[in-house]
């Protein structure tokens, strides 16, 4: 599993994937970064579970409790993949539920859940790890040619716009929720 560390939740299985009239996707040279506002109930994870060819459940856990139900959340979702729609890396920012995830395509996936307490508010930890850790955790992922063929100045230009787009996105949530 590319030296991922147990912690989490390991999942056969892909995570549900961005709905693409909600997701805004930037381009950088092989790298694809999307920027979504997800709605999560138990009627969308349903309706994936029941559009799956194979069963999806976890392998290995640190968290008692992995269940695919229950679900009544929304929040922002950044998605980093290739142009070929594979994604590896995603963070969630979940009011209740923060975390993110390696996706290993073909391999199921590892949540991670987010400590605020810790790390800060995680858009901004999101970005910092972007900017400063994309490719250490895509090589995590499996991502290796990927990562070979990153511009580092191209990478952070497009940084900056899907940083822009969230915040703008994160901002108009807090306005509407007042």
């Amino acid at each position: 599993m590319n030296g991922i560390l147990p912690l989490g939740t390991r999942w056969k299985g892909e995570p549900i994937p961005p709905v693409p009239e909600m997701t805004t996707y930037f381009v950088s040279g092989p790298l694809r970064l999307g920027v979504e506002y997800r709605y999560l109930n138990d009627d969308v994870v349903e309706k994936d579970l029941a559009a799956r060819t194979e069963e999806t459940y976890p392998i290995t856990s640190m968290r008692r409790e992995t269940k695919l139900r229950g679900f009544d959340t929304q929040g922002l979702s950044l998605h980093v993949g290739d142009l070929a729609g594979n994604e590896y890396l995603r963070f969630d920012f979940f009011g209740d539920d923060p975390h993110y995830h390696y996706v290993l395509p073909g391999d199921g996936h590892v949540v991670i859940m987010y400590d605020q307490a810790a790390n800060g508010p995680m858009l901004d930890w999101a970005m910092e790890c972007l900017r400063n850790r994309l490719s250490s955790m895509l090589n995590q992922a499996g991502a290796d040619e990927l990562v070979e063929q990153l511009d580092e100045v191209d990478v952070d230009y497009t940084i900056t716009r899907v940083k822009e787009l969230a915040a703008s996105i994160e901002e108009g949530v807090a306005l509407q929720a007042r």
